[in-house]
């Protein structure tokens, strides 16, 4: 009995402290740890103590609760673990640990069958002789197959993290799986052609595992190509925006010098009339039609002008009140397509939140704060937005479309290694973001070097 709790202990230390250092590949350091790579293996072998210590005080505290409560209970002290140790996804940090139990408990499963079937009379009789041929060698045996499975995960781009129904549903089959080997356990007895069929059912769901495994991480990756393609498409369409209204500005001053040799001949002969009452009058209608949808941001030409003005034009077609605060210094930041894209985004949710609101109205500071650029967006609410729609699901039909908007925004902020904020109350709702900008970085450096 002592060889049992020794090689099992033993074993479940070898797959929680695996699963920290595959971890450490998956996901950004949340502490400063150490860079060297025994002083983190150091790290990694005390918080592994620590799980184990904590698995053990809760079997042992309701020793009668079988194999699914201890399956429970390592799966949750190693995502606290995690969660300690490593920044990231929740949802990705619980669904590679919930699959790497689910392939521990079936390596284990599959040794145990096959070692009553194939082990030879001598290994059985030799009790720390069996216990390690069917514990610990396949354990590391697994440990040593996950490497290149977690390699795969690292490659696979989960900084686009997919919608949280994907990883429900993932962690619901990998929990039917678990199942599936505890039901092969119970229902199957281990005689004869039975105890082989038990080794084939086994092994059928440890590959329908790892092979799930590996198309999720296909999805993952090919929502993140989805997200791409989004930010690619919209790229396109605000430089084909940017041309559009260049081109619609020249043919409009080209009308307007045409003809404004015929407004001032016009405005000259009511002054030499005298007639200014009509000369006024003339005046307004003449800025009305040319100056209705100009606004002041900046002199130059780009494409955070175009940006404005087209979100602008649209918002005040619709009667939303624009209050608007620009303070960037000239240069390429005023053409950066990424900031240009999360600010095209958030306009475009901020105008269709205010559709059908009574005195509509949208502000806008953008500014630079040291090497950040600093966005802030608030528009009118009919509602407490975050209290009844905390994860912030989209209200349209099309979901997968429409839903991808914030994603995209997510996306960018964080590979400008930014970060964004949300805020709400009854009567508007606010987002603020930071985006590091590696010119004002640049510039801040070489203030700091004179």
């Amino acid at each position: 009995m002592t060889i049992w709790l020794s090689t099992s202990a033993l074993t479940t230390a070898m797959q929680t402290f695996g699963l920290l250092w595959f971890c450490s590949w998956l996901f950004p350091e949340r502490l400063a740890l150490p860079r060297n790579i025994f002083l983190k293996a150091l790290l990694f072998l005390f918080a592994d103590m620590a799980v184990c210590l904590c698995i053990y005080l809760a079997t042992r505290l309701f020793p009668d609760q079988g194999m699914v409560y201890a399956f429970g209970c390592t799966l949750l002290f190693q995502f606290a673990a995690c969660q300690i140790l490593f920044e990231g996804s929740g949802f990705f940090k619980f669904f590679n640990l919930l699959f790497a139990n689910v392939y521990f408990t079936g390596v284990l499963m599959v040794s145990l069958f096959a070692a009553d079937t194939f082990v030879p009379l001598r290994v059985h009789r030799t009790p720390l002789l069996y216990a390690v041929y069917i514990n610990v060698l396949p354990q590391l045996a697994a440990i040593l197959a996950l490497i290149p499975l977690f390699r795969r995960a690292v490659r696979t781009r989960f900084k686009t993290s997919p919608p949280r129904y994907y990883w429900l549903y993932a962690c619901l089959i990998y929990l039917a799986l678990y199942f599936g080997l505890m039901y092969t356990i119970d229902a199957l007895p281990r005689r004869g052609n039975a105890q082989a069929l038990s080794v084939l059912l086994e092994a059928v769901l440890l590959l329908m595992s790892v092979v799930f495994y590996l198309m999720f991480l296909s999805i993952c990756d090919g929502y993140h190509e989805k997200i791409r393609h989004s930010l690619i498409e919209q790229q396109v369409q605000l430089q084909k925006a940017h041309l559009t209204e260049s081109q619609a500005a020249g043919k409009a001053l080209k009308e307007l010098r045409h003809e404004l040799k015929n407004y001032m001949f016009y405005m000259n002969y009511l002054i030499d009339q005298g007639d200014f009452e009509k000369l006024l009058s003339f005046f307004a209608d003449f800025y009305q039609k040319e100056h209705r949808n100009l606004y002041e941001v900046s002199g130059s030409e780009n494409f955070l002008d175009a940006v404005l003005q087209q979100k602008f034009t649209t918002a005040r077609a619709l009667g939303i009140e624009i209050d608007d605060h620009v303070l960037l210094p000239d240069g390429e930041i005023l053409n950066n397509l990424d900031l240009c894209i999360v600010l095209s985004n958030l306009l475009d949710n901020a105008i269709e939140a205010c559709r059908g609101l009574s005195g509509p109205s949208i502000a806008i500071q953008l500014r630079q704060v040291k090497e950040y650029v600093s966005l802030v967006v608030r528009n009118s609410a009919a509602q407490d937005v975050l209290k009844n729609n905390p994860l912030l699901h989209t209200g349209k039909l099309d979901k997968e479309l429409h839903g991808i908007g914030l994603q995209v925004i997510r996306d960018i902020v964080e590979r400008y290694e930014g970060s964004i904020s949300f805020e709400s109350d009854s009567t508007a709702f606010t987002v603020m973001l930071m985006m590091k900008m590696p010119l004002f970085q640049t510039q801040t450096e070489s203030e700091g070097t004179v």
